[in-house]
């Protein structure tokens, strides 16, 4: 009986662990602001200030932008490489039929980006070279 009731509860806190995503009706316009928790390719789960999770897709015609100049107006187009885990974004775009929002952009700070946790070493150089302008 002891090991029925462990296993109950290891159950459900494997299933507590792992929050649902939070869905976005389909067509329906939406803007996601937001860290990214985690990336698997072009699918990024963001954690909005609401402690919610959306799913955010980024495709090729997706404008990554890094906001720049006097109260950030100016825009510099990025690579899809910058978007890493830690980084605090906002995405606009419209849901699709799995509940996930389909980014036209994503943009964010300079600042947001020196301060994502990067994964190498190499990593940092290249994206601190690219919000430089060196690449």
């Amino acid at each position: 009986m002891l090991w029925s009731q462990l296993f109950l509860i290891v159950t459900l806190a494997a299933g507590m662990a792992e929050p649902q995503l939070k869905n976005i009706a389909a067509g329906e316009k939406a803007k996601v602001k937001g860290i990214i928790q985690s990336r698997d390719g072009n699918n990024l789960r963001v954690r909005e200030e609401d402690n919610s999770l959306v799913g955010v897709n980024v495709s090729e015609s997706t404008k990554i932008q890094l906001k720049h100049g006097m109260f950030n107006w100016g825009r510099k187009d990025m690579d899809i490489a910058v978007l890493v885990p830690g980084l605090r974004i906002e995405a606009e775009g419209e849901g699709n039929a799995e509940g996930r929002l389909i980014a036209k952009n994503v943009r964010f700070n300079p600042d947001d980006l020196r301060a994502a946790p990067p994964r190498t070493s190499a990593d940092q150089m290249r994206y601190m070279a690219q919000c430089r302008g060196l690449i």
